[in-house]
């Protein structure tokens, strides 16, 4: 684990009510347990402890799918990188929902007419762009589970909290 505290980063805390700090535009890379196909998206993550989030990925969203694939096939550990601060275009493209075996940085590189430089995270066997401004490596814990939540959305609404994997810091890179 690193030593670290999260609280050293200005992760905000959005609504009254929300269940804690979230980082909510930084995009998640993971990697598909079966195929080794590489996924970004945007989910929300919430500072559990100094060197912990929860998150909330849904089920039918390849995050969601992702972690369960490695659930089910006896992992207890699954790697993926939570990235703030990419060029615009990768933060445009997370947002697709694309078939699952479309490797979303080509793209992003197909939209930006050139490929999306990558580098291979520090401690966890995840490639990320080269050029973020923060890379938080995490091993989400597929056996233990903490409430997450509530968070106050863009509707108005609070999305209410429930148990949740524990996703801990294994490095972070500036």
């Amino acid at each position: 684990e690193c030593d670290v505290d999260l609280a050293q980063f200005p992760i905000p805390k959005y609504s009254p009510s929300d269940g804690g700090h979230y980082l909510t535009a930084a995009v998640v890379v993971s990697k598909d347990p079966e195929t080794g196909c590489l996924d970004i998206g945007n989910y929300r993550f919430q500072v559990i402890s100094k060197n912990t989030f929860s998150f909330l990925a849904q089920p039918n969203h390849r995050l969601g799918k992702n972690v369960l694939k490695a659930q089910q096939s006896g992992c207890k550990k699954y790697p993926i990188a939570l990235v703030v601060g990419v060029e615009p275009i990768i933060a445009y493209t997370c947002q697709f929902q694309l078939q699952e075996d479309t490797n979303d940085f080509a793209v992003a590189g197909g939209i930006r007419g050139e490929p999306v430089l990558l580098t291979q995270c520090k401690c966890i066997d995840v490639a990320v762009p080269a050029y973020a401004e923060v890379v938080f490596e995490l091993e989400i814990d597929l056996e233990e589970l903490v409430y997450e939540g509530p968070l106050g959305e863009y509707t108005g609404y609070y999305t209410p909290g429930s148990m949740k994997p524990i996703a801990r810091v294994k490095a972070i890179t500036l």
